[in-house]
């Protein structure tokens, strides 16, 4: 018995030899002091975090109108606006109002033309407008437009604040008024506003028979000279371009309204030779015999006190009537002519007029 448990005995010993040789040629075989350098292969096992869900933004509720009607105080517009929102400007024949979060806003306003434009016209008076308020706008681009000769309608985008904005403009023609519509929202809003904004843009009755005569073109942007010499407010809808002119060494440029009845045009010229012979008034009334016709007949003339000349003209050919203003700023020679056509005398006289009276002189800081 004793035999057969030492038989078992050695047995076992043996058995424990075996396995703890063959573990050990599994481990490294590295020397007792090399210390293994981390790789991407075999990186430290690490906890990994339980994921976590970021929220999202809240999104906007449907934009709601008021349940009372808005009407501007000149009566020619009544429309609905959004609830809550704030009143910011408003006159005879605008208004402007806000979102509570100043991210969106609308505007409604009325314009007049003195008589009803043509299709081509009217198209004409949409796009200088667009472009007089968005031209600046970084990455304007419109996306859809609608129409005909008496409606226009423009959906666009472009970046406000460095966030992509977007805006809803209609223009719709009565007579000879024009009702502009604008709404503008950022894009985390713009789609939850836009059927709002079409419920208040189809809602919107107009009312032209308190159109009066000093709405004429009445909004306005500020033009300043090529010279930088001066500026002056001429109306969102008249076309600035530069004008190629029979004149040696001039440069112009003119801003036209829609139907190409009154035009404003500016020319600088060095007179420097030309003044040797001829004084700055046969300079300018010969540019203008030139431009306008031999038949152009001088019909008054003034100096005014801020060193300017006025000479008031007409030419019986074109049937075209204007006032020219020009002046010396060292040799180089300012021409300043405001023209209107006899067809529609009523409606441009006074508003040439008007265009005449904002003119400024550019103050130029000492040092610059």
């Amino acid at each position: 018995m004793r035999n057969i448990l030492f038989k078992i005995l050695i047995v076992l010993m043996g058995a424990v030899l075996i396995f703890g040789c063959a573990e050990s040629e599994r481990g490294p075989q590295t020397a007792p002091d090399y210390k293994p350098t981390a790789t991407a292969t075999s990186p430290p096992p690490t906890k990994t975090p339980r994921p976590t869900s970021t929220p999202l933004p809240p999104t906007p509720e449907p934009l709601a109108l008021s349940a009372r009607r808005y009407a501007l105080s000149s009566r020619m517009l009544t429309l609905r606006l959004p609830a809550g929102w704030e009143v910011e400007k408003e006159d005879e024949t605008y208004i402007r109002v806000l979102s509570p979060d100043k991210t969106s806003w609308m505007e409604a306003a009325v314009d007049s033309t003195g008589y009803e434009l043509n299709g081509v016209e009217f198209s004409k008076y949409v796009d200088t407008t667009l472009n007089s308020l968005y031209g600046s706008a970084d990455g304007y681009e419109q996306l859809e437009t609608v129409s005909d000769d008496r409606y226009y309608e423009v959906i666009s985008s472009f970046l406000r604040e460095k966030e992509q904005g977007y805006a809803l403009d209609a223009y719709l023609q009565r007579g000879k008024a024009i009702f502009i519509l604008t709404f503008q929202a950022k894009e985390r809003n713009w789609r939850h506003y836009l059927i709002a904004f079409r419920e208040i843009l189809e809602g919107a009755e107009t009312n032209t028979g308190y159109i009066r005569g000093q709405y004429v073109y009445q909004f306005t942007r500020v033009y300043t000279a090529l010279n930088d010499e001066f500026s002056l407010l001429v109306p969102l809808s008249w076309a600035a371009a530069p004008d190629e002119i029979p004149v040696e060494g001039a440069t112009a440029e003119t801003i036209t309204s829609p139907d190409g009845e009154a035009v404003v045009q500016v020319i600088h010229l060095d007179a420097a030779d030309l003044l040797a012979d001829s004084d700055i008034g046969q300079i300018t009334i010969g540019m203008l015999r030139e431009l306008e016709g031999e038949d152009l007949r001088v019909i008054g003339n003034a100096y005014l006190n801020d060193g300017r000349i006025l000479v008031e003209w007409y030419t019986q050919s074109s049937g075209l009537m204007g006032s020219t203003y020009f002046w010396l700023r060292g040799t180089e020679l300012n021409v300043l002519t405001l023209k209107r056509t006899s067809e529609h005398i009523v409606v441009y006289r006074s508003r040439l007029a008007e265009i005449a009276e904002s003119f400024r002189f550019i103050q130029v800081e000492d040092g610059e």
